[in-house]
């Protein structure tokens, strides 16, 4: 959202910055607020995707169309747009994925392919239901008709969710991460000198992306740094459970979980 605002806002006043600028100004300004960010898997899913979505899917969907010899729109362009999407989201986020989860979907690509106009379609369905969610007559007028959408989005997840051998085990440092990303930007770079000089700039202009991301990646590293608590201190951590109180203790290697809840 905070991005979104920026690009509104970028294209009112006449500017023609690259989206993905605005995406470092609010992964910058939410990081500044809340550090904590900076290690949440929430955050981190949602900054690469979107960075996938907006620097590696343009160049994509240019070089497939292109090979292919297809022009843009109609049923074949929104395809390999559609599948170009599904696929930089799906290869800017495997790092985290991998760090996180330990775990790689192999159908990824395919489900999110399937899944994305109906996901779009909830997102419509959701703004209808916050117009006239409280008009209690409408919204059981409508609710029968409007819930079939949301129901087959949850429904094809589920189904792709429950495909065997869908998933398997996957272990790397956070060096190959790494090396994953400087790969990844090589690719789109060379993508990018294929196609000539990007149209969203003016004449002459320079990106910066290389500053950016090196800036980016220093200030996520010094987060890291600082949140990062040394293994020989003892650390207190509250848990809010509801009805009663956890508190975790942590000392050295000896970990007590106290005051867990009733005894049932």
């Amino acid at each position: 959202a905070i991005m979104s605002v920026g690009i509104v806002v970028a294209s009112v006043l006449g500017r023609r910055t690259p989206g993905w600028i605005y995406l470092v100004y609010a992964s910058a300004l939410m990081v500044a607020w809340e550090p904590l960010y900076a290690v949440d898997v929430a955050f981190q899913l949602s900054a690469t995707a979107t960075a996938g979505v907006i620097v590696v899917a343009p160049a994509l969907t240019e070089a497939t169309l292109a090979r292919l010899g297809w022009s843009p729109g109609g049923y074949r362009g929104t395809f390999v747009e559609l599948a170009a999407t599904a696929t930089a989201a799906t290869l800017a986020v495997l790092p985290v994925q991998v760090a996180a989860f330990e775990r790689v979907s192999l159908i990824a690509i395919p489900a999110n392919v399937v899944v994305a106009p109906l996901y779009e379609g909830s997102v419509l369905v959701a703004a209808v239901a916050t117009l006239v969610g409280t008009i209690e007559p409408l919204a059981l007028l409508l609710r029968p008709v409007l819930a079939i959408v949301p129901a087959a989005f949850i429904g094809v997840v589920r189904l792709f969710a429950e495909v065997p051998a869908a998933e398997f085990p996957v272990t790397a440092p956070l060096l190959v991460g790494a090396a994953w990303y400087v790969g990844l930007g090589a690719v789109i770079w060379w993508f990018d000198r294929r196609a000539g000089p990007p149209q969203v700039l003016e004449a002459g202009g320079r990106s910066g992306l290389g500053w950016s991301v090196g800036l980016a990646t220093v200030a996520v590293g010094l987060w890291l740094l600082v949140l990062q608590s040394p293994d020989d201190r003892a650390r207190l951590t509250v848990l809010d459970v509801g009805q009663g109180l956890a508190v975790l203790v942590e000392d050295g290697g000896q970990v007590v979980l106290i005051d867990a809840g009733p005894p049932d």
